[in-house]
């Protein structure tokens, strides 16, 4: 595993003290996005990921989210395949995150 698991309380900690340190990519469809997502988050669609992976930075710690933590997993697979390092799973993904009682947005920023 060249990955490691973060939970939605670990996730909203790092939010709230160093937001700057991280991008938070949420693979899910543009139209679950744009229903509800985690503040400060970035939309590439797993059905996007490989043909945008370029704009994807690698200097970064990288959080992949998705629904339920499915796709995630897909997504990291292919990030690391493509030299990424800096990786991390949001287990749960954003059900994780609203079952723990965290704000969600409907508000998009997407590729």
């Amino acid at each position: 595993m060249a990955y490691q698991e973060t939970t939605a309380q670990q996730l909203k900690q790092l939010l709230d003290q160093s937001p700057a340190n991280a991008l938070v990519l949420d693979v899910r469809s543009k139209a679950e996005y744009t229903s509800g997502h985690i503040a400060g988050t970035t939309n590439l669609p797993l059905s996007k990921l490989a043909e945008n992976i370029s704009t994807v930075p690698k200097h970064k710690e990288l959080y992949v989210t998705c629904g339920s933590g499915h796709r995630s997993l897909v997504a990291l697979e292919l990030l690391q395949a493509s030299g990424f390092t800096k990786l991390h799973n949001v287990t749960s993904g954003l059900q994780g995150w609203v079952q723990a009682g965290y704000p969600i947005v409907t508000a998009a920023q997407s590729f």
